[in-house]
């Protein structure tokens, strides 16, 4: 937001409005890192394509956000209909406030890589988030829960998808997990070797 407070010698800082075009060349940069930023963006798309845009091929995105999948998060939302870090905003202030406006989930966010030509390699946490460890006793009902409701779906290549997801869905990191570390690839394609 203020460039100008960004003081580190041979380092260019440009103000750019992120919901908008990168102010940068395609295939430029051999890694981007978001830190806590695309909960504050109203389309995530635009802005994982934007990346993939600027990023060479090959070229790495590292980017964080509220891990709304740890089970203090879930059981707020189950509650009170908000995850943590996301409560209600300010509908009649006049000003344009960045606050957390997306609560995205690990599964949607790797899907909205996967359809903006970039391939997940990890997904980790910062830290185990301290309140959440009182309720480890839940695990197994929220396996239980996850591998039953995802079993149900009727297409058997799609049902044989989601049970595949079962284990990552109720990883200890992300039940238990702070901040959602994901690390993920630009896929390159025919173009990108015809240009390289």
């Amino acid at each position: 937001m203020f460039p100008e407070k960004f003081v580190v010698e041979e380092v260019e800082c440009l103000k750019a409005d992120l919901n908008d075009s990168f102010p940068y060349p395609d295939r430029h940069f051999d890694m981007v890192c978001s830190v806590e930023v695309v909960e504050h963006l109203e389309n995530r798309f635009h802005f994982f394509r934007e990346i993939n845009r600027i990023l060479k091929p090959g070229g790495k995105l590292i980017f964080t956000t509220p891990n709304i999948m740890n089970i203090v998060s879930r059981l707020r939302f189950l509650l009170s209909g908000f995850y943590i870090l996301f409560s209600p905003l300010d509908e009649r202030s006049d000003v344009t406030r960045h606050d957390h406006i997306n609560p995205i989930t690990w599964y949607y966010y790797r899907y909205s890589l996967s359809k903006t030509g970039f391939t997940t390699d990890s997904i980790s946490v910062d830290r185990w988030k301290k309140g959440a460890i009182a309720f480890t006793w839940l695990w197994p009902l929220i396996w239980i829960y996850t591998r039953c409701s995802l079993g149900k779906e009727k297409s058997p290549q799609q049902r044989k998808s989601n049970l595949s997801l079962v284990n990552d869905l109720v990883r200890f990191d992300l039940l238990f997990g702070r901040t959602a570390i994901f690390l993920a690839r630009k896929m390159k394609n025919s173009e990108d070797e015809e240009t390289s």
